[in-house]
């Protein structure tokens, strides 16, 4: 009514071929970002700080030591040599604020950050351990900070390996076994990545709740609000007797990680 632009028209959903439906725009913000940077560089930069983001559940806060309502992103991954790492960021901490705004889900903080200058620094609050930290966190062009799954590795899957070698979790609906350098080569991960090889899940167990598959490694189990590393299967036994419910980093076939809630099968 002002007449001040507030988005630039995209899209439209529409049964016909009319002007009738719901249409989607670019907010006038990022238009306006984008056009500065058109106008200075004549092309658009992106920028990246180097992390692999998980969304953070209300158990999952619960289990790094947070209040369940706490709002941020959780940290899965940190590519060495990369700003975040600079920074002084671990896996499993919690980003609560950028640039003095508070960070509220995954999306909005990767926005926040492609959009940012690269080169300048930028505020950065997060928890590790229960305790609120801050640092200060240099965006990259984004070209410059690239995870090894995304330079578009080759992978080979063949079957699993025997069945001998597998250890049932029947509270979690799982079995696991050694991931071998083999194991690892044939489901597609990285060389030098270590944990316990998801060899089955069972079919409405709480494994399959929490959205694991065969083939997924579980490289680390929180525990103290921390992660601790897991080398094998004996590690993760000792690690997941201690709690009815416990945090867990999988890394996926497709070399991404994340942490997810697991849960011991309630006993009629």
């Amino acid at each position: 009514m002002e007449g001040a632009v507030v988005g630039m028209n995209s899209v439209i959903a529409t049964a016909g071929r009319g002007n009738d439906g719901v249409g989607f725009a670019i907010p006038i913000d990022m238009a306006s970002q984008l056009a500065d940077q058109l106008i200075k560089h004549g092309k658009v930069q992106r920028a990246r700080v180097g992390i692999a983001l998980a969304v953070l559940t209300p158990s999952l806060a619960k289990q790094f030591g947070l209040d369940s309502k706490t709002k941020g992103v959780l940290v899965g991954e940190v590519l060495p040599g990369s700003p975040a790492d600079k920074a002084g960021l671990k896996s499993g901490d919690v980003i609560t604020e950028f640039d003095g705004h508070p960070v509220l889900s995954v999306p909005t903080f990767r926005l926040s950050v492609a959009s940012s200058e690269a080169g300048k620094s930028f505020a950065l609050k997060y928890s590790r351990e229960g305790t609120t930290h801050t640092t200060q966190i240099t965006p990259v062009a984004a070209e410059r900070v690239v995870f090894e799954q995304e330079k578009g590795q080759e992978t080979q899957k063949e079957e699993p390996a025997p069945k001998s070698d597998k250890t049932e979790l029947a509270d979690f609906g799982l079995e696991i076994q050694p991931l071998t350098p083999e194991l690892a080569k044939q489901f597609g991960h990285l060389k030098g990545v270590e944990g316990v090889l998801i060899s089955s899940v069972k079919d409405g167990s709480p494994a399959e709740a929490a959205g694991l598959e065969a083939g997924m490694v579980i490289s680390q189990v929180v525990q103290d609000r921390k992660p601790q590393a897991v080398r094998s299967v004996k590690d993760f036994q000792a690690l997941a007797s201690k709690s009815e419910e416990l945090a867990v980093k999988v890394i996926t076939t497709k070399g991404t990680s994340t942490f997810v809630t697991l849960a011991k099968e309630k006993k009629s």
